[in-house]
């Protein structure tokens, strides 16, 4: 486990979500993009997604190994290697695993294949869209369970502890270890990024232009948002080049 020493450093973050994101587009802006990064050591490259961390590394061993990998739709955070315990301990607080299950299959839903499930996140397959989410988030309340619903990719249905998510992740890191929210850039694609989107404490907060339409209605009501004018890696690099020009630090 890691401990809680600080981590000031004079550089910025690169947080970007994988599937749709990072990944799904041309070879060749993911090589601009791992350029980029190999050139520019003071923007450091972080993942936020909702695989687990050894799935995530294995699809990007071309790109910088990330120092700081938010796993699991925010309920897994890896810094320097190590699983963060401090965010492990809050989770566990009213998280009841078991009376999550039986809801769910008193509703007859069917749990997705047990690579996408992990200790603080519960995947179900779904199949009325955000719908679906806002009456499983009303039917938890009247059952007094606390717990977060993630609907994302017109499929998945992540159930997380009620204080989980992905920005709830990477504000508690931040805090850890005494990060400048201001030198943060998240950047996504879909609805399972909302809770890093919608962070207005962050410095950047962005999505690529191949963005699932199911964000649609969050955009548009969310203005400040970023709308970045090119797909996948190509936006990501957008994204890269505005932090860098911010941040600059001199050695």
């Amino acid at each position: 486990m890691v401990n809680t020493i600080s981590y000031k450093h004079p550089s910025s973050w690169l947080i970007c979500d994988i599937d749709g994101t990072l990944l799904g587009g041309n070879k060749e802006h993911e090589q601009a993009l791992i350029d980029f990064l190999h050139q520019n050591p003071t923007v450091n490259f972080a993942i936020a997604t909702g695989r687990e961390l050894s799935h995530a590394l294995n699809d990007l061993k071309h790109f910088p190994k990330p120092k700081l990998a938010i796993c699991a739709v925010g309920s897994e955070i890896y810094f320097d290697n190590s699983l963060l315990d401090s965010w492990i301990t809050l989770q566990e607080n009213n998280w009841d695993k078991e009376a999550i299950h039986q809801h769910m299959q008193d509703k007859g839903f069917e749990l997705a294949p047990d690579e996408q499930q992990g200790p603080f996140k519960i995947t179900y397959l779904g199949h009325d869209k955000d719908q679906q989410a806002s009456e499983l988030i009303a039917s938890f309340k009247r059952e007094g369970i606390a717990c977060k619903v993630v609907y994302s990719h017109d499929w998945f249905l992540d159930i997380l502890p009620a204080n989980s998510g992905k920005g709830e992740a990477i504000l508690h890191w931040a805090e850890m270890f005494s990060i400048e929210k201001k030198s943060i850039a998240v950047v996504g694609d879909s609805s399972n990024d909302i809770a890093m989107l919608e962070r207005d404490e962050l410095g950047y907060r962005a999505v690529v232009a191949n963005y699932r339409d199911e964000l649609t209605p969050w955009l548009d009501k969310n203005p400040n948002t970023i709308k970045l004018t090119a797909s996948h890696s190509a936006g990501v690099l957008q994204l890269a080049n505005l932090l860098s020009e911010k941040f600059s630090f001199k050695n």
